[in-house]
Formats: structure tokens, C-alpha cells, sequence
């Protein structure tokens, strides 16, 4: 699984978001290391030589026979996970920098995930609110997700739940918002 956000509004922006998971969608097949496939986007973005564009990415490689879950960040938000009767917290895994800055090091973490476990991932336009506090914002998203999960009978249900609570007027928002719900087989 693949998120990102570029920074900005318009056609720029949408070009460069559609080379890079052109980019992305390639890479990934050749079964490459999350860290390796971010270093890989890092190049590509400085390729596009696009000046002060900031690119966020995560990409998870979901194993679920065994369990797992390999996950790079590039300074995006953090990935959250639903577990039965676990409540929700953040995937634990290092936020490198995000893509087109620099090239710093791509770390990634092999993090244990419960059966039946929904990965909740996100862009900030979901969140981020002219004059609120992120981390406020990821702690109202996160109450929204536990009582989801507790009412909801699918996924689908649970997401409207979640945008209706963060977004109660979405004509009026004017950023991209992306959320998608993913999860592991209970068995």
C-alpha cells in the first residue's frame, strides 16, 4: 500500500502526484524494500526539478500470513491501526525526511500487526485545519476511529463516519482529503 501529498494546489502538483505513483506503481512490482523504493522516489522527485516541492510518502508491504507489516515513512503522517479489542494507535516506525529534500537515509520497521487489524492511512487534508494543532487533530481522529469501529458494520461505514466527523462541511474545505481503510484477514 501506497500513500503520499504533494504540497500545493493545481496542475503542478497533479503532475508531479501522477509521475510519482506512475513511478511507485513500477517500483513496487519489482518487489523492492520499502526504504530502497522511497531512496528511488527521492531520486525521481529531484529529477522532476520542481523548486520547493515537498512530497510526502508511506508505503507498507502487508504480510499477512505472517503477521507483518514493513513499513518507510517520508515525512508523512503517521499510519494508525485499529486492532479487535486494541483500540488505535500509531504504527511505531521512524519518519524519515520527507521526499525531494535531500538524501537523507530511508529507514523502515517490520512492525507485528494483529489478525483482523485495519491499517488507517490519510493525507493531512483530512486533519490539517487553518489555525488547529496537528497532533489535536490526529487525537480527534483517532477517538472518531475507536467509536467507528465499535459501531460500524464495514469499512465503508466507518469511513463516512470518520469524514462526517472531521469534515461536517466538506463543500466548504479546500484541500484534497484522502483515507483508506485496509483490513488484514482475521485469520
Amino acid at each position: 500500500m501506497l500513500i503520499g501529498d504533494v504540497m500545493g494546489r493545481g496542475l503542478e502538483a497533479a503532475a508531479v502526484m501522477g509521475q510519482l505513483r506512475s513511478a511507485a506503481h513500477a517500483l513496487a512490482k519489482t518487489g523492492m524494500q520499502p526504504r530502497r523504493l522511497m531512496r528511488a522516489l527521492d531520486t525521481c522527485v529531484a529529477d522532476l526539478d520542481v523548486p520547493d516541492q515537498l512530497v510526502t510518502c508511506c508505503y507498507l508491504v502487508i504480510a499477512p500470513k505472517a503477521g507483518t507489516v514493513t513499513i518507510c515513512s517520508a515525512g508523512h503522517l503517521p499510519v494508525l491501526v485499529a486492532g479487535a479489542g486494541e483500540g488505535v494507535r500509531a504504527l511505531d516506525c521512524p519518519v524519515n525526511v520527507p521526499l525531494g529534500v535531500g538524501d537523507g537515509p530511508f529507514e523502515q520497521a517490520r512492525v507485528h500487526i494483529s489478525p483482523g487489524a485495519t491499517l488507517v492511512l490519510y493525507t493531512d487534508g483530512l486533519i490539517e485545519t487553518p489555525g488547529s494543532d496537528i497532533e489535536l487533530r490526529i487525537g480527534e481522529l483517532t477517538v472518531l476511529l475507536e467509536k467507528s469501529f465499535t459501531t460500524a458494520p464495514c469499512l465503508e461505514t466507518a469511513a463516512d463516519q470518520v469524514l462526517a466527523g472531521l469534515l461536517p462541511d466538506p463543500e466548504s474545505h479546500n484541500d484534497d482529503v484522502t483515507l483508506l481503510l485496509a483490513q488484514l484477514p482475521a485469520t
